[in-house]
Parts: structure tokens; sequence; C-alpha cells
């Protein structure tokens, strides 16, 4: 590149937000600046001169009303930089392995305040060409706010060891100083939202990818599990003593892929899956298995590595099979 990224990010002059969640607290800044956390008053009616274009490159879609993707606003040797481009999330390295630390840097190039969520940043991975959504699953809701000519930077390590160990795998949470666990080798692309002004309709989303050397993850189960027996065709674990039972079986067909970084954030699917794999189960039973919550939403058929499932539950807060 004929020029650094820092020099590119100073010709740059783009950006949105969706809030989820439950209401936290706080942010973060970075180098000296002082970062508007509360909503920004004087971000009304930005103005219309503000650039329109999209630049997706090969960034996922997201569900916003543009997307700009670091790779293309910053060029190459073959490809000039795009100028007038009033934010950009900017990587600090485009690979890492085991160990290190990536940071992302949104940098607000315009002269109205960006309206954003810190917490309300997003991991994909790509496989076999389609993204797929990684973490977090949960968001907090608070409006914040970069002011003109400043910035926010995320920085993201990658520990594994709960993984390993079998544990169930931590909260992934936060504004600034993130660890996630989970993680295998791939490539990946992290995403930060938010809007100019109080248009929170055209909503943006600034993405970089990078890649992150590793082996594959493997999927484990949790320590929920205290026994395993066959009963009949139906392998049966012991989990504890909750009213509430999951079942997986093999199913035909149907059902969108999933991934197992996406599986281990699952303790359900995570160990009925890993255990009818381990075991060649075509039928797993978790029985007593507590969940900080009823998993409906990833109730249903779904694949993995090329077989069908269903899951379904009977139990507390529920009362019926889905």
């Amino acid at each position: 590149m004929a020029r650094t990224r820092r020099d590119l990010l100073a010709a740059l002059a783009g950006g949105g937000v969706v809030l989820a969640g439950c209401v936290g607290d706080g942010s973060s800044t970075d180098s000296g600046d002082e970062t508007d956390t509360t909503s920004p008053d004087s971000a009304a009616g930005a103005p219309a001169s503000l650039p329109e274009d999209s630049y997706p490159g090969d960034c996922p879609a997201y569900e916003t009303a543009r997307v700009i993707c670091y790779d293309p606003v910053a060029g190459s040797d073959d490809t000039p930089a795009v100028e007038n481009v009033p934010a950009v999330l900017e990587p600090s390295t485009r690979s890492l392995s085991g160990g290190e630390s990536i940071e992302f840097v949104l940098s607000n190039q315009s002269d109205v305040p960006l309206s954003t969520n810190f917490y309300n940043w997003r991991l994909d991975k790509r496989v076999d060409g389609e993204w797929y959504h990684v973490a977090p699953l949960a968001v907090n809701q608070p409006l914040m706010s970069i002011p003109p000519g400043e910035r926010h930077t995320w920085s993201v390590t990658i520990d594994n060891s709960a993984v390993e160990g079998g544990e169930t795998l931590p909260r992934a949470s936060g504004t600034d100083d993130l660890t996630l666990a989970g993680i295998g080798g791939g490539r990946y692309a992290f995403r930060a939202r938010g809007w100019f002004g109080d248009d929170h309709e055209t909503d943006i989303a600034f993405a970089a990818t990078f890649a992150y050397e590793a082996d594959p993850v493997e999927l484990t189960t949790t320590p929920r599990i205290d026994r395993t027996e066959f009963d009949g065709d139906t392998l049966v674990a012991e989990a504890g003593d909750a009213n509430r039972t999951y079942l997986l079986e093999s199913a035909p067909s149907g059902g969108e892929r999933r991934i197992t970084e996406q599986l281990l954030r699952s303790p359900p699917h995570r160990d009925a899956v890993a255990l009818a794999r381990r075991h060649d189960a075509d039928r797993v039973r978790l029985d007593g298995y507590d969940t900080p919550a009823p998993l409906r939403d990833g109730l249903g058929r779904f694949r993995y590595d090329g077989d069908h499932y269903e899951l379904t539950t009977q139990g507390d807060d529920c009362g019926c099979r889905q």
C-alpha cells in the first residue's frame, strides 16, 4: 500500500447502530480523546452533504442501510483509497494467531457526532462462502456517541482455554477490552454500527475482516453432564435436578446450517450434539438440564457438519413439547 493505514484514515471522512439487550454502563476511549456517552443533542440534523455511498467489499451484508467495509475504502497498491468517507473501522493487523490481540479503531472523520453503542460490536465467521454470526448473543443498549475527529477502540483477544477445559463459555460483552472464547481458525469480520444525526433509520455497519491462524475449535461437552447411559436407542445424559429436558434426534433434512463456534455458545446444542457424535447416537436426552433461560429461538431443525438434527424441549417455563 502506498500510504500507511493511518495516512489513509487522515484522508477518509461514513456511518450506524441497532440497539438490543439490557441497559449497561460506561464506555471507553483511547489516545486521550474523551468520548461522549450521552445522547448527542448536537447530532440532530446531520448535514445532507454527508456521502451516502456504500462500500460492502467482502464483509457480511448485515441488516443496515449501508455497509462500509475497510478494504474498499483503504485501497491497495492497485486500487486508490476512497476519500470523503465520514467514518471507518480500521484493524491493527490483518491476521493474528493464538495469544495475540487485534484492535479495531472506529474513527469519526465527519463534522457531526456519530451516534453508536460500544456494546453493539459483532463478530461473524466466513465458512464455505457464507457468513455466520458468532458473538455476542445479547447487547446492552446505552446510546453513546463519537464526537467529530475522535475515535473509539475495541481490543480483541482470543482465549480458548474454557473450551479446552470443558467449561461453559463466559459471556462475550464489553465496550473496549474483549476476550472471546470458542473461536477456531478461519476468516472473521468485526463490525461496529451507528448513524449520523438523528436519522437512525439510515444506520451504517462499519466492518473489517481478518484471519485467525489457528486449529479448528473442538465441540466439547460442558460440566453440566454428570453421567450418561443408553436407554434402548436413546443416550440419556443426567445433568442435574432442574425440571427441564432437551431431546436431540436425527432428522432427515431441513434447518439452517450451524458452525462449531455457534453451537459452543448454546449449552443444550453443545452437549447434545457433542454426545451424539461421541457415542454415535441418533437420540440424545438431556435430563434435569438447567439453563439461564429456556432455549426457544434455537429450537427446531438444524444442520451441523453434514448431519441433520432436531432439538426439542419440555419442562420449566415451557409446559409443552416444542
